[in-house]
């Protein structure tokens, strides 16, 4: 079975759709992130194509609204241009971030719809 990634956002939520969500995530084989954003907007991930320096940034931005490309290289040792391979895959690939500036040092990631 091939690997898939899964973003859903939901205007609400309700308790009884975690165990569907949960069976789904360990059928895949991976496991799930569900963020709320302002108590109106839910994303939820299936995290299993996710490395963990993806995991991370998308923690930070949770916690700090949002992430540049230095802040990715800083929390997680890596270099600029690995920084933006993943901060690219996580806004056009797996469509979970949306960027705001063009290039350099305005620009910046947030959350999609956030």
């Amino acid at each position: 079975m091939t690997e898939k990634h899964n973003v859903e956002y939901k205007q609400s939520w309700h308790d009884d759709y975690l165990k569907w969500v949960c069976g789904f995530a360990n059928a895949q084989g991976g496991f799930v992130s569900i963020l709320q954003k302002a108590q109106k907007q839910i994303a939820v991930i299936n995290e299993a194509k996710f490395n963990d320096r993806m995991l991370k940034a998308i923690e930070y931005v949770k916690e700090h609204g949002k992430i540049t490309n230095g802040e990715y290289q800083k929390i997680n040792d890596v270099s600029k241009a690995t920084a933006s391979r993943d901060l690219v895959k996580l806004t056009e690939e797996y469509n979970i971030l949306e960027r705001t500036g063009v290039t350099g040092v305005g620009t910046a990631y947030s959350l999609k719809g956030s």
